[in-house]
């Protein structure tokens, strides 16, 4: 299995749990988790990177929701999200609220 980073084998951890800590700790992989709500009765909550692109994030939602990622526009306020930019430039936390709107 290699070497890894969790030393204490006695506790009992689950091996894909295990393998996302080392992921974690090793390469400081963050999952997020955003909430886009359309305010037209669909909420959506997507889990994805903190490196991730606008446009990633959009295709993850385009998965949940059945339209096309080309149709979607995220919104904070009045603020329209680029594709190409990350989250962490837009400085999107995990647990925020985005605006859903479809074009």
């Amino acid at each position: 299995m290699g070497q890894c980073c969790y030393e204490n084998k006695s506790d009992s951890m689950q091996r894909v749990g295990h393998s996302c800590y080392c992921a974690v700790k090793r390469f400081g992989i963050t999952m997020i988790e955003i909430t886009c709500n359309d305010r037209l009765g669909k909420k959506v909550r997507v889990k994805c990177n903190a490196d991730d692109t606008i446009g990633d994030l959009k295709k993850l939602i385009a998965a949940q929701t059945g339209t096309k990622s080309d149709r979607i526009v995220l919104k904070k306020w009045y603020t329209i999200f680029k594709d190409h930019v990350t989250l962490d430039d837009y400085e999107i936390h995990d647990g925020m609220n985005l605006e859903l709107y479809y074009q």
